[in-house]
């Protein structure tokens, strides 16, 4: 953060902040034996992260940002013991953060502009539940401890950017993902005609996906906010909708916020919002009925009550949100309906008008005796009177 303070003060004007979010499909989990027993099928992956480029000379420039991700192993089973299982199980579940440095080259071809980046990523893979999994009276996955395991990744992709007023561009692109590393290692063990087949496993992180992702460009801010004159008194509270990728709304969640005093983007207001995401269980299910299913989904309701420092488009934004987080069957062990606590810290960027609104955090939670300290949102939407 220091480094990227000092490259902000003094290169402003070639300076992009941004923000991205990246669905991908997972390639299937790794076995130490051939079997037809179980079988590893793709899945769903995402991330999303915020990020600042410096240019050095037009069309090329460097990237750096942190990241949030999550990914999920998916099974299929096919033994005399497990017929009635037709539809996939996902024992292997983990959340981490990352940091990601990658060069960027962007150009014209013919009527479209481009751009090409390929980088390296650090992963910290920090929740995963470590436990045996039973399927049916005999068929289990084991999942051991990663504690908190890095691994490495490279990566590469190629977009298209969509250029409006003349600060802000959407680009997007094609990534490929690949992991030098193996995370997750388990094992499976399964009845078979004559014996019980075992055998190892790992989860990959190689993927293919999208990746969408805004960036404003900083050589305009300074001087537009310094010069603009102070705008017309209405009356009115201004008010923003918006969706948040992560954050205090679980996974993604749509809000509504506005500000206490009239005509002012600074000071107290209040959000509120209803989000949802996946919860992962205190211990494994052993009732027969889940057959396995290692998370639910849940409801959020964010509430929120912030402090916004900064009179103009740009700001610091704090705050404090309760999070009743609501799922829709109880499981053993773990209550039906949480309080989740946040705090949050960041940037703020809102139109003095109506327009653009930008907002990326670090909301560390805590929930019972249980802390989240790596943990933080990004928003998009719309601010109005």
């Amino acid at each position: 953060m220091l480094l990227f303070t000092v490259s902000f003060n003094s290169f402003a004007q070639t300076n992009e902040f941004g923000f991205h979010i990246s669905p991908a499909v997972l390639a299937p989990a790794e076995f130490d034996r051939d079997t037809s027993i179980v079988n590893a099928r793709s899945s769903i992956t995402s991330s999303a992260g915020i990020n600042f480029t410096h240019s050095f000379k037009p069309g090329l420039g460097i990237r750096a940002g942190f990241n949030f991700g999550y990914m999920s192993s998916k099974f299929t089973l096919s033994t005399n013991y497990t017929k009635s299982f037709a539809f996939p199980v996902y024992p292997s579940t983990f959340f981490y953060n990352s940091i990601t440095l990658e060069p960027v080259f962007r150009f014209k071809f013919k009527k479209f502009r481009l751009e090409t980046f390929a980088g390296a990523e650090l992963r910290r893979f920090y929740n995963n539940t470590p436990g045996t999994y039973g399927l049916s009276t005999l068929a289990t996955f084991k999942i051991n401890e990663i504690g908190r395991n890095y691994q490495s990744n490279v990566y590469t992709g190629l977009s298209y950017i969509i250029s409006f007023k003349k600060s802000n561009q959407l680009s997007i692109g094609l990534t490929r993902n690949y992991g030098l590393t193996n995370i997750g290692y388990g094992n499976f063990r399964a009845p078979t005609t004559n014996s019980t087949f075992r055998t190892g496993y790992h989860s990959v992180t190689n993927s293919s996906g999208l990746r969408l992702h805004y960036s404003y460009n900083m050589e305009k801010m300074g001087g537009r906010e310094n010069t603009q004159k102070v705008p017309e008194i209405t009356g009115k509270r201004r008010k923003a909708v918006f969706i948040e990728a992560l954050g205090s709304g679980g996974l993604f969640s749509a809000n509504y916020d506005m500000r206490f005093k009239p005509d002012q983007n600074d000071g107290w207001g209040f959000r509120v919002g209803v989000g949802i995401g996946e919860d992962l269980p205190v211990e494994v299910y052993k009732q027969r009925e889940y057959f396995g299913y290692y998370a639910d989904r849940y409801l959020t309701i964010p509430l929120n009550i912030n402090y916004i420092i900064g009179e103009r488009r740009s700001g610091f934004e704090t705050g404090i949100t309760l999070t009743p987080e609501l799922t829709n069957r109880k499981l053993e062990n773990d209550p039906q309906v949480k309080l989740w606590t946040f705090l949050n810290a960041g940037y703020r960027f809102q139109a003095i008008k109506k327009g653009l609104l930008i907002r990326a955090a670090w909301t560390p939670g805590l929930v019972n005796k249980s802390f989240a300290p790596l943990w933080a949102g990004v928003s998009l939407g719309y601010s109005f009177k």
